[in-house]
């Protein structure tokens, strides 16, 4: 929380699977977590789901495979894996990925004084496929290698890598 600002109130996260493993360090903290058997997972508006998921708690770092999908009210990002890096920022997602990205909530204020120039239009979800997706600094950047194709309407772009910075 920031000084003098009102604390965001805590999230629940819910996650579901056939088979729960939890493993325990030395001082009885909780250290990783595997879920086997159709995982899903729902936290504020974030989603998730594959048919494995392995969290180590020390790292944040959660991996899904086989079938994995993760969502949000920004996009989501279909693959083979996905592994998300909460402590870096940073999303790598391989073999068969696809992803939606949906435009940016603007403010009215902001939307009249933007003109979009842009090869990226602001008002159309941008779509890709590649077999690797690799994105940071809060989906800003992001990274399709191997065979990515992007398009937007009537827009479209491939090549052996793509990256773009938003």
């Amino acid at each position: 929380p920031v000084a003098g600002s009102k604390p965001k109130p805590a999230t629940v996260a819910i996650t579901h699977s056939r088979e729960f493993v939890a493993r325990f360090d030395s001082r009885g903290q909780l250290a990783a977590v595997d879920q086997r058997g159709q995982f899903t997972y729902e936290e504020d508006t974030r989603r998730a789901k594959a048919d494995f998921a392995q969290v180590d708690e020390t790292d944040s770092i959660t991996w899904l495979r086989g079938h994995a999908r993760t969502w949000d009210e920004t996009g989501s990002t279909d693959a083979d894996e996905i592994r998300n890096d909460d402590k870096a920022g940073v999303t790598y997602a391989k073999g068969h990925v696809t992803t939606t990205h949906l435009p940016d909530k603007k403010d009215a204020t902001a939307a009249k004084s933007d003109s979009n120039t842009g090869l990226i239009d602001n008002d159309q979800p941008l779509l890709g496929q590649a077999q690797e997706l690799t994105a940071w600094d809060k989906n800003r950047k992001l990274r399709y290698t191997g065979g990515a194709v992007l398009w937007q309407g009537g827009m479209r772009v491939q090549g052996r890598e793509i990256q773009i910075d938003r």
